[in-house]
């Protein structure tokens, strides 16, 4: 089964992205970091039964179809499929990963296939069937997660509707190549928070702050990019994460970044604290004036696992050799 991409590059989270409301905000600009989050896709998957407007959410996971390939005057229709399923591409990057969009919304998505995998007739497939122009029908538990592309991690079953090759995908092709493209090397690196719920894998992205970064540009010379602003607890905005009160001991989190970090230290603080003043000019907020609890922090092969409890500002200081970046979440 081959493994799938997720986004490399918060720059990549142009207009599809979505700003997601945090723990609170202050009357200033909000900042241009984002998080993931479920959403419900049936209504989505059959437009035609839908009693409600699509919510703006929804709608900036939608991307406008471009033209197939076809002969003039032709009507490519893919059909509609029933209520719950969608009706999907494959595409494919340069590494054999596999990626979906929707034929009849435009969703842009990532999904694992299935053990349930079999074609038109109910005849079981083995995974290499499925490759770039494929069309197949995508069964599972509606929840897509609203990163970009999305990620649809509750597929139950995958039913292969008709085979392709790379030129019927080619007209999607580009969005599979923007997320595909080298980083960067200007931009500090990103970090996910990702944990289990009884429906789904959640994955939040952490509301980048102060960085350090160093790099070196197309010209071979060294620079040196500061974002030096205020302590966390004036951070205007922070992505927020729900702890279900049924946990006992807390929540178990994945810090995912993309590119692992040498070192990571977290520090919480209260989150009544945050709230009470959050201006950058309060006395309660001034780095150095405000002592913050260690968080124990413990190194795996691909991230960092801690426990977060409800009611606190979590502050993660990551530790790279070009430089030093700080994200933060708030719990609730």
């Amino acid at each position: 089964m081959k493994k799938h991409k997720l986004a490399k590059t918060l720059t990549l989270l142009f207009a599809t992205s979505v700003l997601l409301i945090g723990c609170g905000k202050k009357d200033v600009e909000p900042s241009k970091e984002s998080q993931s989050k479920e959403q419900t896709i049936s209504e989505e998957t059959n437009p035609t039964e839908a009693n409600t407007e699509p919510s703006s959410q929804a709608d900036a996971m939608k991307l406008s179809l471009p033209p197939s390939r076809q002969e003039p005057g032709e009507t490519l229709d893919y059909g509609i499929p029933e209520e719950g399923v969608l009706r999907s591409m494959v595409l494919a990057d340069a590494d054999g990963n596999l990626y979906y969009i929707d034929v009849n919304t435009g969703t842009f998505f990532t999904a694992p296939i299935p053990e349930d995998l079999t074609d038109a007739d109910g005849n079981s497939l083995s995974p290499d069937a499925i490759k770039a122009g494929s069309v197949v029908d995508i069964y599972g538990n509606g929840m897509m997660l609203e990163s970009y592309p999305g990620q649809y991690p509750g597929v139950s079953k995958m039913v292969l509707i008709k085979e392709g090759t790379a030129q019927d995908a080619a007209p999607y092709q580009h969005l599979v190549d923007e997320i595909t493209m080298p980083a960067d090397p200007s931009e500090p690196p990103f970090m996910n928070a990702e944990y289990q719920t009884d429906l789904a894998s959640v994955t939040v992205l952490l509301t980048r702050g102060n960085y350090n970064w160093k790099y070196i540009d197309e010209a071979g010379q060294p620079q040196n990019v500061i974002a030096d602003g205020s302590h966390i607890l004036a951070w205007p905005e922070l992505n927020d994460i729900t702890i279900d009160e049924s946990i006992p001991n807390g929540l178990e989190l994945n810090l995912i970044s993309s590119r692992k970090p040498q070192s990571i230290t977290v520090t919480r603080f209260p989150l009544d604290l945050w709230k009470k003043d959050a201006s950058p000019e309060s006395e309660n907020t001034q780095e150095g004036e405000v002592s913050g609890e260690p968080v124990a922090v413990q190194e795996g092969q691909n991230g960092y696992t801690m426990t977060a409890e409800a009611g606190y500002v979590y502050l993660v200081e990551a530790q790279w050799e070009e430089g030093r970046v700080e994200f933060g979440f708030c719990t609730k």
